[in-house]
């Protein structure tokens, strides 16, 4: 078995983040769906649509026919 290496070059932990970014457990994607999922509730319960624009009175007349 390797010994774990103590001490790394900046370059070294550049990598090991990148590849902690790519290599995330099942878990974290469920936590990031929820995350973007709560965020758009909260922009649709402020008054905004996806695109992150206000609704315009016409648009709230819109989604009442």
């Amino acid at each position: 078995m390797r010994k774990k290496k103590m001490c790394y070059s900046p370059e070294e932990k550049e990598y090991i983040a990148a590849m902690g970014r790519l290599h995330f457990q099942p878990e974290d994607k469920v936590a990031i769906v929820n995350q973007v999922v709560s965020e758009v509730g909260k922009r649709a319960t402020q008054g905004q649509s996806d695109t992150g624009a206000e609704k315009t009175p016409e648009d709230t007349h819109k989604e009442r026919k």
